[in-house]
């Protein structure tokens, strides 16, 4: 299991060697507490090893150079420009999947971190390259599920399973399931989303992803202000942190400012595909980073924004998500997570939380969603989805804004485990009458499944702009013979006549069925202070204890004050994977 590093071993620079043996002997003494931080410069067109000498603006190094010699309080500024980078595999390296092309081979310190940053003022852009291991014409023999090409040696191409093989005219492709000489076998399902594949089609077969910069199994480390694409925006980047390995969880890691762009061509299979994937980490922090353009041939809905996967007190706060499938995606055991003063526009689906098998494997919990914006999504604007018997305990949704328009996504739904949904807006029509525009769901306890605990709901107003079909809350519940018991509200007065809440109450204290009377200062609605309430709005001072109902937007986006408001987590005790070390 991988340490932290606070000094590197002596380099060949004798001056680095003595200072680095200086730093072990004040660290000993407990007399040190910045280990002879430095400042270091590096351009897109530098090919130089001298380290020493990058502590001058003048005489810059390579960024592969910085990334092996950054310590524990150095600060690396990478020079205006664009940096071409090679595919993301690191040769002889397990999970080279997740991998980035660059990354820090050594650990910060809680006090000292390592910043790698774009300088300020300037444009350091990490333009990196998919693999291509194949370019070519379908022969006679091709169809949707095999490609035949007589011209080419698949297997001394290098094409493997899991290979992407994609259409170069047509909008469609597969992973890889098998390969021979001159024929390649796709798999099948979710994996494949071929659009009418023919003989003397064109096609590539290579990687669709790249990851310029991350963080694999190394601590406090910053990653500030880039600008992260492939392929001159033609394919999908990708940042990536953290360790891949439930029993490694880095600390310290943050992401903040960066763009990361997923390109032109869309995704064609079911893996994940993400623009920030968060894995295996302590404490990290995403924020004031914009994403956007992370799409999906088949709408399959492992293409992502954002994704996290086993985490805990993660935070995700004042970024900008749009036009993605799915924007914010916490798929698996990230629990005290906290999501703010986000916001998430035009994405099919907007905030997914999913929990399935166990509450060992996969259960997500103490989760707060607040201060978010979202709006103009297409299939749903919240869902917490859960399966089997996890749950998605103690979970907090309170003081959003959620708006579709006259769009069909106006849902946010809740799964098993106790929840809270208090203080937010929710307007449109929901995506249908059977998730409704609140949706509460236990799972079913013959399979050992978790009943939903609707702790409180209350001071949330509701304006379905369809006069025709009105209000729906649902709640899905089991009774003491397991049977299987569905309840619709279909007004504001039944909800808060209901009984619903798990003590018994009623919810909906200080709700409301009415317009909020947003602003609109653009006129169009599409413009993040459109959704500042007017004057005259019912939902001003409705809240509790008096506060406004929904999102406060001066504090909302990659520009909002809120970048800065201290951090609020969740308390609840996480839930961590058996045999976890955190290091």
């Amino acid at each position: 299991m991988q340490k932290s590093n606070l000094v590197t071993p002596p380099r060949v620079n004798s001056s680095r060697a003595y200072s680095a043996a200086v730093a072990v002997l004040l660290l000993l003494t407990g007399t040190a507490d910045i280990i002879f931080a430095a400042v270091y410069y590096v351009s897109p067109t530098s090919v130089s090893t001298d380290w020493v000498a990058a502590q001058n603006i003048s005489a810059p190094c390579s960024a592969a150079t910085a990334m092996l010699n950054a310590v524990a309080g150095d600060t690396v500024y990478f020079r205006g420009g664009t940096y071409q980078l090679g595919p993301s595999a690191v040769p002889g390296q397990a999970d080279i999947g997740y991998h980035a092309t660059l990354e820090p081979a050594n650990s910060g310190t809680s006090d000292n971190p390592i910043t790698f940053q774009a300088y300020p003022g300037e444009e350091a852009v990490l333009n990196g390259h998919v693999t291509v291991n194949v370019t070519g014409i379908a022969d006679a023999g091709t169809d949707n599920y095999h490609l035949v090409d007589n011209d080419v040696d698949f297997i001394a191409a290098g094409v493997v399973g899991w290979s992407i093989f994609r259409t170069t005219d047509k909008e469609g492709g597969a992973a890889v399931d098998t390969v021979e000489a001159h024929t390649v076998t796709f798999q099948t399902g979710t994996h494949n989303s071929n659009v009418n594949l023919l003989p003397g089609d064109a096609y590539t077969i290579g990687q669709d992803i790249v990851s310029p910069i991350g963080v694999w199994r190394q601590e406090y480390i910053i990653i500030d202000g880039f600008k992260v694409q492939a392929d001159d925006g033609l394919n999908a980047a990708r940042i990536i942190i953290g360790s891949h390995s439930a029993d490694y969880y880095a600390r310290g890691l943050v992401v903040r400012n960066c763009e990361v762009y997923g390109g032109t061509t869309k995704i064609v299979h079911g893996d994940n595909r993400e623009g920030i994937r968060v894995e295996c980490t302590e404490g990290a922090l995403v924020s004031g980073c914009k994403v956007n353009n992370f799409l999906n041939v088949t709408n399959n809905q492992n293409t992502s924004a954002f994704k996290t996967y086993d985490n805990n007190n993660f935070i995700f706060k004042n970024n900008e998500i749009y036009d993605s499938l799915r924007g914010f995606y916490i798929k698996r055991r990230t629990n005290g997570a906290v999501i703010k003063n986000n916001y998430v526009h035009d994405c099919c689906e907007s905030i997914m939380v999913t929990s399935f098998i166990s509450p060992e494997y996969n259960s997500q919990r103490n989760i707060s969603i607040f201060n978010n914006v979202v709006t103009y999504s297409e299939s749903f604007t919240m869902s917490d989805f859960v399966q089997e018997t996890s749950d998605s305990d103690n979970m907090r949704v309170y003081n959003n804004t959620f708006y579709t328009g006259y769009g069909t996504a106006a849902t946010v739904t809740f799964g098993a485990g106790a929840k809270y949904y208090y203080n937010n807006i929710l307007v449109g029509r929901p995506r249908d009458y059977d998730l409704g525009h609140l949706r509460f769901s236990s799972r079913d306890p013959a399979g050992g499944g978790v009943p939903v605990k609707i702790m409180e709901c209350d001071h949330n107003l509701f304006d379905p702009l369809d006069s025709s079909q009105g209000l729906l809350i649902r709640t899905i519940k089991y009774g003491d013979s397991a049977e299987y018991i569905s309840t619709n509200y279909q007004s504001l007065p039944a909800w808060q006549s209901s009984g619903e809440l798990d003590d018994g109450s009623n919810p909906g204290t200080g709700s409301l069925a009415a317009s909020p009377l947003f602003l609109n200062a653009s006129g169009a609605m599409n413009q993040l202070d459109d959704f500042r309430l007017a004057a005259g709005s019912p939902a001003r001072n409705a809240g509790r204890d008096g506060v406004n109902m929904g999102a406060d937007i001066d504090m909302v986006g990659i520009e909002g004050t809120g970048s800065d408001d201290p951090e609020q987590i969740n308390t609840g005790a996480p839930n961590a994977p058996a045999g976890l070390t955190i290091k």
